[in-house]
C-alpha cells in the first residue's frame, strides 16, 4: 500500500494538476458553451457536470496525498 501511495505522489505533481483543472474548466467553458449553442441542452449539462468533476477530484486527490507525506 505504501509503494502505491508513494508511485502516485510521484506522478501526481502541480503540473498534472494544473493541467486537469485546466481540462475541467476546458470542458466547462468552452464544450458546454458550444454544445449549448448547438441547443443540445442535456448533453451541455452532463459536459459542465464532468469538468466540475475533474475540478474537484484534481483538487481532492492532490489533497489527500498532500495529507499522507
Amino acid at each position: 500500500m505504501v509503494e502505491i501511495v508513494e508511485k502516485l505522489k510521484n506522478i501526481y505533481t502541480w503540473w498534472f494538476m494544473i493541467f486537469v483543472i485546466f481540462i475541467g474548466f476546458f470542458n466547462i467553458y468552452v464544450d458546454g458553451r458550444i454544445l449549448q449553442s448547438r441547443k443540445n441542452k442535456k448533453e451541455a449539462k452532463i459536459s459542465k457536470g464532468i469538468g466540475w468533476v475533474y475540478v474537484i477530484s484534481a483538487l481532492g486527490v492532490y489533497m489527500v496525498l498532500y495529507l499522507l507525506k
